[in-house]
């Protein structure tokens, strides 16, 4: 059984279990957090919808909930060999999905889209405001 949890932990970086552990609740409970907080769709809006189609074998549906679902095979991929991978591909990837997941976001958001939206006053942060300053 120990040899199971030190292979994982060899396979995924410990930043990327630390995140999944501190979100999870979330998830399950309220959802997204930052749509939660502030309102406001994120980035990954859509990310995990787009990944149950694809499961699916859904692409169109996959492709409508998020365009850039069918880079996460291959980011999953990097990440499992990035070791052998040598660090100034590493970086431009992980930079060229930044950039494309920013461009996507912005796209979505100035063509409309019925995934996301932009909704500040419907956000956890707004209403307390609110409720301290106005009411």
């Amino acid at each position: 059984m120990k040899n199971i949890f030190k292979q994982l932990k060899e396979k995924l970086p410990f930043p990327l279990i630390l995140i999944f552990i501190l979100i999870a609740p979330f998830y399950l409970t309220i959802g997204c957090p930052i749509q939660f907080l502030t309102g406001i769709s994120c980035f990954g809006c859509g990310m995990s919808r787009a990944a149950i189609a694809l499961l699916q074998l859904d692409f169109a549906l996959a492709f409508k909930m998020h365009p850039m679902i069918f880079i996460m095979p291959i980011a999953a991929l990097v990440i499992l060999f990035r070791k052998k991978i040598p660090k100034k591909v590493l970086n431009g990837f992980w930079v060229t999905v930044a950039v494309l997941m920013a461009g996507t976001y912005v796209f979505r958001l100035i063509a409309g889209s019925d995934v996301i939206y932009v909704n500040p006053e419907s956000g956890y942060i707004y209403q307390i405001i609110k409720n301290i300053f106005f009411n």
